[in-house]
């Protein structure tokens, strides 16, 4: 049975045993992102299932929620409880890749605990430092900072602070973290 809320809620612990989909990545040694929620410090690692259809990547928690990116950037999630369902994150890479900072709008689909879908839009603020961008958002009901480390010489996103959603607080992605 999936305990997801063990590792997204502050103080609960997760005694779930990892799906037979999670160890068989572990054991054919699939790349490791640590996933920490701020708040509780708890933490996970997802293991990279594969690249999707779009070009997306999605990598899975031991319980098989999923979170998928886009050039590092966390674009959806599923299984975690109030799932980002999409974001829309075209001007951001367009800003990242420029090595410019402006100012982009983000658009996100989330689930609202009820099964309907709540759209909302931010007006972001790129800034671009060496090997770091800011993206500083505002929207009607939330606002967030993300913020990403980037490889040197234009490459990925090494770590990240990101928010998957209004009410999941700031989460930490760090690749090749155990």
């Amino acid at each position: 049975a999936r305990d997801v809320a063990a590792w997204l809620v502050p103080g609960l612990q997760n005694t779930a045993a990892p799906t037979s989909r999670y160890t068989a990545l572990a054991q054919a040694g699939a790349p490791v992102r640590r996933l920490t929620q701020e708040a509780s410090g708890q933490r996970i690692a997802l293991r990279r299932a594969g690249p999707l259809a779009d070009g997306t990547v999605l990598w899975l928690a031991p319980d098989e929620a999923g979170y998928t990116f886009r050039e590092g950037i966390l674009v959806a999630t599923r299984g975690a409880g109030n799932d980002l369902m999409a974001a829309e994150v075209d001007q951001l890479l367009a800003l990242i890749h420029s090595g410019q900072g402006g100012t982009a709008e983000r658009f996100h689909a989330y689930l609202d605990g009820t099964g309907g879908i709540v759209l909302r839009s931010y007006v972001c603020t790129v800034t671009q430092g060496v090997g770091q961008i800011l993206e500083d958002c505002a929207g009607l009901e939330d606002n967030f900072i993300n913020a990403y480390r980037i490889a040197s010489g234009g490459g990925g996103v090494l770590t990240s602070r990101q928010h998957p959603g209004p009410d999941a607080g700031a989460v930490l992605f760090e690749d090749g973290a155990r």
